[in-house]
């Protein structure tokens, strides 16, 4: 992890206090499918935005299953919903 010191400022004008930044970290999910990730690392609590870079880097889309509300959805290597 890189240390950092830096405020990042929220849509709403909140401000967090950024204090690391974790590249090439090693995601497995309980499929056993593994994904390279990078991230801050905030003090205190954080409402977490997940940008379309992020999603498209990961195959990550955005679904919307009988209008619930937003999910994640990632497929994993044998066609299925994550």
């Amino acid at each position: 992890m890189r240390f950092l010191n830096m405020r990042l400022r929220g849509i709403g004008g909140h401000s967090t206090a950024i204090v690391g930044l974790s590249e090439n970290t090693v995601l497995v999910l309980l499929s056993g499918d593994e994904r390279r990730i990078y991230f801050f690392v905030a003090r205190g609590a954080v409402h977490t935005v997940i940008g379309r870079p992020f999603l498209a880097d990961n195959a990550i889309r955005l679904d919307n299953p009988q209008q619930q509300g937003e999910i994640l959805c990632y497929e994993e290597s044998d066609g299925r919903s994550l």
